[in-house]
Formats: C-alpha cells, sequence, structure tokens
C-alpha cells in the first residue's frame, strides 16, 4: 500500500491505546455470547426481523456518521500542512558572524598569476576571504527561509573568517568550475560538503578532513527494505541510481552491483522532484540524504548492510596557493581537536539546532491564559 515508515510508526504506538478498546468489545463479546448461548438452551430465543433490521440500519448510520465526523474533522480541524521542513529552513548559524556579502562570480576578475601563489597576503589586503559553494548543499551551506547563508560549513567559515581578521564573501559556482576558479583566484576556498576523492585531488588541495561521512541511498519510503542489505540489492535486477559527479564512488557502487544505471544529476532537487519511476534511488550520504528527507518526506535514507562505506569532507583549497592550503588545513585540524566541529556535527547534522524552544501547546495557556496573567 505505499505506506510511508512513519505512518506505520504512528500506527504502532496508536494500537496500543486502541487495544485498549479492543479487549473491552473482546470482554463484551464473551458475555453476550454466553448470555445467547444460555438463552438458546432454554428455548427462549425469539427471532423479531423487524428488530434486527432497525438495529442494522441504526448501526450501519452510527458507523456512517463516526467515519464521515472523523474525516471532516481531521479535513478541516486538524491542520495537514506538513511542516517539518520549517525546522531546517528556520534555522540559523550556531556561531556569530563576521561581516558577510554575496558576489556574482561573473563580475569578479582573475588575479594576476603572482598574487594568485600569495593568496593569503591577497586575502588579507583585500580585507575577506572569497568562499566558493556549490547550490543545494544541505545541511553544509544552504539559503535559510530569511534568504541568509547558514549550515555547517558557513559556520566553519564565519569562524575561519574570524581568526585570520577578515570578513567573508560567497560565490555560488557551478561544481564543474570549482578548480578552475580556485587557481584563477576568484575564489579563495571552496566548501559545500565536498567529498574527498582521488579525481578530485588531481585538481585541488584538500585540507584536513573535519568529518566523516556515511555513503547510503535516498529511496522512497516505502522502498526501504528493498535496499537494507548489498544481496537484496543484486537481486533487484537493474537498478537506476542518480548520482552527483563523484567518480570514486560511482566506480564503488559499480563493483558493488554491476548491473546498476548511474545517471549523473547535477542537483539532489532532480531526483526528488523527478516523474515517480525516473530513478530507483539517489547515491548520498546519509548526513546530507537525511536533511533532504526534511524537505522531501516521502523520502527516507538506507545504509546497505553488511559492508558500510565512509567517506571524508573537507574543504579545498588552490593547487598553486600552498601557503593558504597549509594554513587552512592547520586550523581546520585545530578546530577538529578542540571540539568545534563535534559542537556543528550535533547542532546541523543531529538536528540540535533545529529544535523548537516554542513550549507546547496547552488549553491552560493558549486557551485561559491562566500563565500570562501570573506572570504579570
Amino acid at each position: 500500500m505505499r505506506i510511508p515508515a512513519d505512518l506505520f510508526q504512528l500506527f504502532l504506538s496508536l494500537d496500543t491505546v486502541t487495544g485498549r478498546f479492543g479487549t473491552l468489545l473482546g470482554t463484551i463479546h464473551t458475555i453476550a455470547q454466553a448470555l445467547l448461548t444460555a438463552v438458546a438452551v432454554t428455548g427462549a430465543i425469539r427471532w423479531r426481523p423487524s428488530a434486527l433490521a432497525r438495529y442494522g440500519a441504526v448501526s450501519l448510520a452510527l458507523a456512517a456518521v463516526v467515519l464521515l465526523g472523523s474525516r471532516l474533522y481531521f479535513e478541516y480541524v486538524v491542520p495537514q500542512e506538513y511542516r517539518a521542513y520549517r525546522q531546517i529552513e528556520q534555522m540559523d548559524l550556531a556561531i556569530k558572524r563576521a561581516d558577510t556579502r554575496r558576489l556574482d562570480v561573473a563580475r569578479i576578475e582573475p588575479l594576476p598569476k603572482a598574487d594568485a601563489r600569495e593568496r593569503l597576503a591577497v586575502i588579507q589586503a583585500r580585507g575577506t576571504l572569497r568562499v566558493g559553494y556549490p547550490s543545494d548543499r544541505l545541511p553544509w551551506i544552504y539559503l535559510n527561509a530569511e534568504s541568509r547563508l547558514v549550515g555547517f560549513d558557513v559556520d566553519l567559515v564565519h569562524l575561519l573568517a574570524a581568526d585570520l581578521g577578515v570578513g567573508l564573501e560567497f560565490v555560488n559556482v557551478e561544481p564543474a568550475q570549482l578548480a578552475r576558479l580556485l587557481d584563477d583566484g576568484r575564489v579563495d576556498i571552496a566548501v559545500g560538503g565536498l567529498a574527498v576523492t582521488p579525481d578530485r585531488a588531481l585538481r585541488v588541495r584538500f585540507t584536513e578532513p573535519y568529518m566523516n561521512a556515511t555513503l547510503a541511498f535516498v529511496v522512497r519510503d516505502h522502498e526501504r527494505r528493498r535496499f537494507a542489505t548489498l544481496q537484496m540489492l543484486r537481486n533487484a535486477g537493474v537498478l537506476r541510481i542518480a548520482t552527483p559527479d563523484v567518480l570514486h564512488y560511482e566506480n564503488l557502487v559499480r563493483s558493488a552491483l554491476p548491473d546498476v544505471q548511474l545517471i549523473r544529476i547535477g542537483s539532489a532537487r532532480e531526483f526528488f522532484e523527478a516523474p515517480a519511476g525516473t530513478f530507483d534511488a539517489m547515491l548520498s550520504t546519509a548526513e546530507g540524504g537525511s536533511a533532504w528527507t526534511l524537505l522531501y518526506p516521502r523520502f527516507g535514507v538506507v545504509v546497505p548492510r553488511p559492508n558500510v562505506v565512509t567517506g571524508m569532507i573537507a574543504f579545498a583549497t588552490p593547487q598553486s596557493a600552498p601557503e593558504l592550503h597549509d594554513y587552512v588545513s592547520t586550523w581546520v585540524a585545530l578546530r577538529t581537536r578542540d571540539g568545534v566541529t563535534r559542537h556543528l556535527y550535533d547542532f546541523w547534522i543531529l538536528g540540535r539546532g533545529a529544535k523548537s524552544t516554542k513550549p507546547r501547546w496547552s488549553v491552560a495557556r493558549d486557551v485561559f491564559g491562566w500563565f500570562e496573567q501570573r506572570n504579570r
């Protein structure tokens, strides 16, 4: 029936309550059956078709009223709007901001080759650190409901800029252009949950990794069991897997699933908004995929067993600027060891920053206003 796993969990929890009514009805049934049996043995049962028809009609009418009333109640009284996505849209930075602005990459001139090599001096003289980022990289960098850039990596680069004593300039770029823009000086570092891979390391210099990510599949919620183990995936036939342009992990998937069909996409939204049947799953990280499923609740994240694959996430720096790389890489290593990245992991990945501080709805407070009157 393609029931989402979350809805099934709701059924299990409510079954604890409805089961009590089932026990009550079972007791009434036992008593009624005993009475009817005793009366039948004595020969006192009388068939009254008119009474049976009357009670049957009343029972059907009551059942229709209950079902229709429940439908109308949940349709028009109980809010049906999905709101969980607001948790991630309303999140803000965990760390105080530096001065920031966003630039259009087309309006930025490349640096002369000499300046491109002396990147730290250029950053200090300019007074800003230019950060390149691809779009749609939840939860590392994205626009919140107030059109501000937020996310795990945004918090980190705010700290980095503060330690450098400069402001921040964010530049939205296409993933395929990152290496070129880093080398010609239009951006200084690149962020966005970038996976460290051998082929990418030929084009950019990765810093010390600041977190490990778990390779996973994002699937429609009712198909989670189909992707639970590698053996089940091998028996599933030809699977159409949407994948970002990450050759290293594509090769891993092909080696484990020879019959798989990998289809590259430019953004995760292409997968989520594609017509049903276009893709069977999307290759992702469990950390990033979980954030996307808040926006698209019909999907879930599955980590196939038994072989769990993890990868490294880091910042990218220009190959032509070793001094900048050494500084940022050392800075990331220190921030990882002093617990800052762990705090941001809890905040952005585990969702502790999305917890609402608003008190739960209460009849006493929200209807009668007793607490407000007491505070006055």
